[in-house]
């Protein structure tokens, strides 16, 4: 798991991919979504574009 407390997707399908993976959405400002990075145990990255998403410690609000 990557050290970053957020993850962020510009991407509404990945968004909506996160969401149905249980990993919580704490913002979403325009098509900005920004979500904890603590997905559940079972989640693989690997099932998702890594050009789709970013880590990041900064939460815009």
């Amino acid at each position: 798991m990557n050290n970053q407390k957020f993850i962020v997707t510009k991407d509404k399908a990945t968004a909506e991919f996160f969401i149905a993976s249980g990993i919580k959405l704490v913002s979403q400002i325009g098509n900005t979504y920004t979500f904890l990075n603590q997905p559940p145990k079972h989640f693989s990255f690997r099932e998702t574009d890594k050009g789709k998403y970013c880590f990041s410690n900064i939460l815009s609000m």
